[in-house]
């Protein structure tokens, strides 16, 4: 029915599993398209997207609103700028507790204990019940790769155990090792079923230097060149939103807005949209 209005472009925001036959659906009715991430699970999927990109001259930005983190933006500049050195490695985590994973018609979330103790025999698993955790590392490996200006050329993965009841269908976490076209190694960790508060944490180790976040502190810790390393960690107050956005103003910390506003200016310059198909593969 959307596309029968002839939209300019569409925000796909659907189940993570159905997003590359959507967002394909969608180029081939003549739209540009932002899409949710992942946006696709699979490198059968990215090709096709990709030659449908190619195909009908449209636009494919992937949404990975991570990216647009305000802090990320000082961190770039301060590697361009040598205060880290050679950065060789990095850290992303992305740490979020996501029990209830089944869901009814209506769209109620219910944990597995729930729905026995309710009855319920009316229930659906939601997508991200049998996902392996280390799928949803984009919000963790996307921003680090963009800082970096770098890209992944090889991954080793390792799982831990399957103990959370709640989750029968997938490992309470996992670790991914990548290494980088530039030498570099990232490890990423990913774990839906461990009980903590929700968080996205990052690190660059330079050898002249290093820095990180982490989401329950919501400042920089920076030790650079310029400063002795028995000073300690230096306190950068650098949060999440620009300057010119309130972290109230948009969802997920003011990155919301500014995903949408990048994708729209540069459809409107005729500007190549910065995380392209290509970009997200």
């Amino acid at each position: 029915d959307l596309l029968e209005l002839k939209p300019d472009a569409v925000a796909i925001a659907s189940n993570g599993r159905q997003q590359a036959q959507q967002t394909i659906q969608a180029l081939e009715a003549g739209c540009h398209v932002l899409s949710e991430v992942p946006g696709a699970f699979t490198q059968e999927e990215i090709i096709h997207i990709a030659a449908t990109v190619e195909r009908t001259g449209k636009q494919y930005m992937l949404a990975e609103n991570s990216s647009f983190l305000g802090f990320l933006r000082y961190w770039r500049r301060w590697m361009v700028e040598g205060r880290f050195g050679a950065v060789s490695m990095a850290d992303g985590e992305y740490l979020h507790y996501l029990p209830s994973t089944l869901v009814d018609e209506e769209g109620n979330q219910l944990t597995p204990r729930q729905a026995k103790e309710q009855g319920r025999t009316d229930l659906k698993p939601v997508w991200r019940s049998d996902q392996p955790p280390i799928q949803y590392l984009t919000h963790d490996l996307g921003p680090l790769l963009e800082v970096l200006d770098d890209r992944v050329v090889s991954v080793n993965c390792v799982e831990g155990p399957w103990w959370n009841p709640e989750t029968p269908l997938r490992s309470d976490g996992q670790y991914a090792l990548f290494k980088t076209a530039r030498g570099r190694l990232i490890r990423i960790l990913v774990t839906l079923n461990t009980r903590r508060p929700g968080a996205h944490n990052y690190r660059l180790f330079g050898t002249q230097g290093s820095v990180e976040w982490y989401s329950h502190e919501g400042f920089c810790r920076r030790i650079d060149s310029t400063r002795e390393e028995k000073e300690g960690w230096e306190r950068i107050d650098i949060g999440t939103a620009r300057d010119d956005v309130d972290e109230a103003d948009s969802g997920h910390g003011g990155t919301d807005i500014w995903t949408a506003i990048t994708f729209t200016r540069a459809l409107l310059a005729g500007r190549r949209v910065p995380i392209d198909v290509y970009r997200m593969a």
